[in-house]
């Protein structure tokens, strides 16, 4: 599954990987060489993704997680804790509104991997009302604050 030249070798949490943009990610980060821990509501969409992945020759595993509920977020690191060692990347696609910052709270900013690096969170919900300029300044921002850690970021606008 490996795509030529563009090894990765991360953990990688896809949340709303059962389906659309979040399938594509756990994809795409599997064929560069990451093992995927695929998040979606529904577990049996999650194991589709998994069972594309894993067809390809790629590592993934499936947990149910409501990522508006912060006892499944927290189960669910415990789980890639235990099974993967950590996370290196958290794609944040699942959508979802309200005041509640579960996946925040699970990850807690700056929560450190064994490797010594810090697992940043950002979650795309927040910036729903938030224009595609800010967007990409964020993401810009994000990037400058935190290449020293090897850490970058990106930002994925659909709908502009």
């Amino acid at each position: 599954m490996r795509a030529e030249g563009l090894s990765q070798d991360r953990n990688v949490v896809v949340t709303g990987a059962g389906s659309g943009i979040g399938r594509a990610a756990a994809v795409l980060f599997a064929s560069r060489g990451d093992s995927l821990s695929c998040w979606d509501i529904r577990e049996e969409h999650a194991q589709r993704t998994v069972d594309v992945i894993r067809a390809a020759g790629g590592e993934a595993e499936p947990i149910a997680c409501d990522v508006s509920w912060e006892d499944d977020v927290r189960s669910a690191f415990r789980q890639v804790d235990a099974n993967w060692g950590g996370a290196d990347v958290l794609f944040v696609n699942a959508a979802i509104e309200g005041p509640l910052k579960p996946v925040s709270r699970g990850v807690q900013p700056g929560r450190q991997r064994e490797s010594g690096r810090r697992l940043p969170a950002v979650e795309t919900r927040h910036f729903v009302a938030t224009s595609a300029g800010g967007i990409v300044a964020l993401a810009k921002s994000l990037a400058v604050d935190h290449r020293n850690e090897g850490i970058r970021s990106n930002c994925v606008a659909p709908a502009v």
